[in-house]
């Protein structure tokens, strides 16, 4: 993944993100997809 295109993916990240659900029980998911979406791990599970 480009620079640039890691920073449109943290961007959408973290909008989707913001303010969403139950910290705690969104914690497994929020990791994923940071992993998945952002830093382009192809299967963080």
């Amino acid at each position: 993944m480009k620079d640039n295109e890691m920073r449109t993916a943290a961007k959408d990240f973290a909008a989707y993100w913001k303010d969403k659900g139950y910290e705690k029980g969104e914690s497994q998911a929020f990791w994923l997809s940071l992993l998945r979406d952002v830093f382009g791990v192809e299967h963080p599970e």
